[in-house]
């Protein structure tokens, strides 16, 4: 296991990972640099890799604090990760699967798989 917390739109990857992961953190990357910053998480997965994002998104999970006003929307990240493939869910608690329609009403562990 490899943890970092970096700038991820600085983030050189040196190797493969069988998982790459964002928790909380991709709300703070330019959105004009995310594209590039998840392609080249992705570029960085081994065969059958995982990219895993959890984020709070807007609706249900905003709070009223200071990143209100840049919390993505469920379509909004949804739209950056679906370039890559299926979109899974799963509970952040329990990592139990869940469906997408499970995403409006909290918020969810998105993950894709790099299929070869």
């Amino acid at each position: 296991m490899y943890v970092r917390n970096h700038a991820a739109d600085s983030f050189e990857y040196a190797r493969n990972f069988s998982i790459v992961a964002f928790v909380h953190m991709l709300l703070y990357v330019r959105r004009d640099l995310l594209p590039e910053v998840l392609k080249r998480a992705w570029d960085a997965l081994e065969p059958d890799g995982i990219l895993l994002v959890f984020e709070n998104t807007v609706p249900p999970s905003s709070m009223d604090g200071v990143d209100s006003e840049i919390i993505f929307t469920v379509d909004e990240l949804e739209n950056y990760m679906s370039h890559f493939g299926e979109i899974e869910y799963a509970l952040p608690g329990t990592g139990q699967e869940v469906t997408q329609d499970m995403g409006l009403k909290k918020p969810l562990v998105r993950y894709v798989r790099k299929r070869h």
